[in-house]
């Protein structure tokens, strides 16, 4: 994402390389960052969140994407748009953290473990969130998470990174019980 540089290789976008690019530009290219933990500025109101998500935007095109967040996002009412995201639970806070990036409509999603720190109540809640994000919109997501077994259930492929290089890419459906996991993680594939 741009916060340390690349020491090797380069990263290429939609046809752009990226390599080494400052974090809002790779925003305006089109890339969410989900930072581990939630970030959200706890100090501000709910809706002023998501208006700092939207910057750029028009008027009428931020109303209309706070107005999709509070249909999108399980805990969001109208109602709550004025709370400060300080009373937010942890899982709600990762939710607002989420819509706050999704306001841009990114074409490349990165998520940095969503469920971490979250209950196993709200890890479930988070990953129906994403579900549901990853049917209603034209995007892919690069999932980096502690927790396998939902990162397999929710990916269409998984890849095992060892000292920097992808040391295998496998179908999430050829890994479909621990065996398979522990086989992938630590040996061969059967």
């Amino acid at each position: 994402m741009g916060f340390l540089p690349a020491q090797q290789g380069d990263i290429h976008f939609n046809d752009n390389r990226v390599t080494n690019l400052p974090p809002y530009r790779l925003k305006k290219l089109g890339i969410g960052y989900f930072m581990q933990g939630g970030a959200v500025f706890p100090h501000l109101s709910i809706e002023e969140n998501l208006e700092i998500g939207g910057a750029g935007l028009t008027k009428t095109a931020l109303d209309t994407k706070i107005a999709e967040m509070t249909e999108m996002l399980p805990f969001l009412t109208n109602e709550r748009l004025t709370e400060q995201a300080s009373s937010l639970s942890g899982g709600e806070r990762h939710q607002l953290a989420l819509g706050m990036i999704l306001m841009q409509e990114p074409g490349l999603l990165l998520l940095d473990e969503p469920s971490a720190g979250l209950s196993p109540a709200n890890v479930d809640e988070m990953y129906k969130l994403l579900d549901t994000i990853r049917h209603r919109s034209p995007l892919t997501i690069l999932l980096i998470e502690q927790k396998v077994t939902e990162a397999v259930k929710f990916s269409d492929r998984v890849s095992l990174l060892k000292n920097g290089t992808i040391a295998r890419t496998e179908p999430s459906t050829q890994l479909t019980n621990i065996n398979d996991l522990g086989a992938f993680f630590f040996g061969e594939l059967r």
